[in-house]
């Protein structure tokens, strides 16, 4: 069972349903979901430097992917608040800093709850005594 502030950075209640039927598809969420905390927050890492170098354009792309991506499997606020970044890149640069850190956290949290609810995706399920 999730946390509160699990859920909050990461809900994976559609997700749930969308697996429950199919064992196959289930493989491959979990493999994804597994990817994202493997990956940890590198594509924002990565969009942050190619900011910091000047070009602003691929800093965009880099976290409209990064958003888009992420987005589809329930950070609904990361989402949010690297769309706010997103368009503040060429708009607001001091801003930035403040919003690339943010986001940042935002996206921690949401990877270390995508790895609390895969490790109990592991876990055996309890058999109720009755």
């Amino acid at each position: 069972m999730s946390s509160p502030q699990a859920l909050a950075v990461f809900n994976p209640e559609e997700l749930i349903s969308l697996i429950a039927a199919d064992a196959a598809y289930r493989e491959i969420v979990l493999s994804l979901l597994t990817t994202i905390v493997e990956n940890g927050t590198q594509p924002l890492d990565e969009s942050w430097q190619a900011w910091r170098d000047g070009r602003t354009a691929d800093a965009t792309r880099l976290l409209h992917k990064a958003r888009g991506s992420l987005g589809s499997f329930g950070l609904k606020r990361f989402s949010a608040i690297a769309l706010e970044l997103e368009l503040m890149l060429s708009r607001d640069p001091g801003m930035v800093t403040q919003l690339f850190t943010d986001t940042r956290e935002e996206l921690q949290a949401a990877i270390d709850a995508i790895r609390g609810w895969l490790n109990a995706q592991s876990q055996p399920t309890p058999v109720a005594e009755g």
